[in-house]
Order: structure tokens, then sequence, then C-alpha cells
């Protein structure tokens, strides 16, 4: 298991939108086991917990298969299951973000409210 750890921020409200949609909810039910809560939790990783994500083993990635909703072409995102204090969760790297610092989890709950968490909190993410 490698532990990743970082900074929760706030996002640009964009998740709540992707993971509702049926073309990445079903994959993230089907693949992943997690029927989605509207919303991700965003997390900002600096160089040296890059290098350690950079480093975790591909073939635990799971692949969420990008398609086209209403005219545009939406990406792939790289997956991987993870825990977060007890939460099943996944962490979701986008191919098109420009947040390449980042991760965002997504989970069956609100993971800021239930776990109450603030911007600028430490916290941890357990790879599987």
């Amino acid at each position: 298991m490698q532990k990743i750890k970082g900074t929760v921020v706030s996002g640009n409200k964009e998740g709540a939108y992707y993971v509702m949609l049926d073309g990445y909810k079903i994959q993230f039910k089907d693949k992943l086991g997690i029927t989605p809560y509207p919303g991700t939790l965003n997390i900002k990783l600096n160089s040296s917990e890059i290098k350690k994500l950079n480093n975790i083993d591909d073939s635990k990635s799971i692949a969420i298969n990008g398609f086209e909703h209403n005219g545009k072409i939406l990406g792939d995102v790289l997956s991987y299951k993870v825990s977060f204090y007890g939460n099943k969760c996944a962490a979701l790297m986008p191919n098109r973000s420009s947040h390449k610092e980042e991760i965002e989890l997504i989970s069956g709950i609100c993971l800021r409210d239930s776990l109450h968490l603030t911007d600028g909190q430490i916290v941890e993410v357990d790879f599987l």
C-alpha cells in the first residue's frame, strides 16, 4: 500500500458535473464499485508526493474511458482504488486536467462534510 499526503483544496466545481454524467458514472459503478456523490474532493500534492504518485504500480490503475457528450469529446480518466480514512474511494486523474498537481477523490458520500474537512488541512490517501 502506498500512502500519498496532500492538502485539501477547493476545486472549480466542475467535478460534480463530470462525475454525474452517465458516461463516467456507469463506469465508476462497474469498474470501481462506487456510485459517486455528485462532487469530488480535491487534494493538492507537493513535488515529492507527485513523485511518489508517479511510482505507483501502473498495473493497479483502472482506465475510465472518455466518450462523446453533446458533441464534445470528454477525455479518459486514470483511476485507482484508494482508502481515505476508512472510506472506500477512488483517486481520479483526468488526462485532460490542467491541475496535474492534484488528485480528485470520489466516494459514495460527501467526504468533505462527513470527515469535517477544510481547505488547507493535510490528509493522507492510501492507494490499495
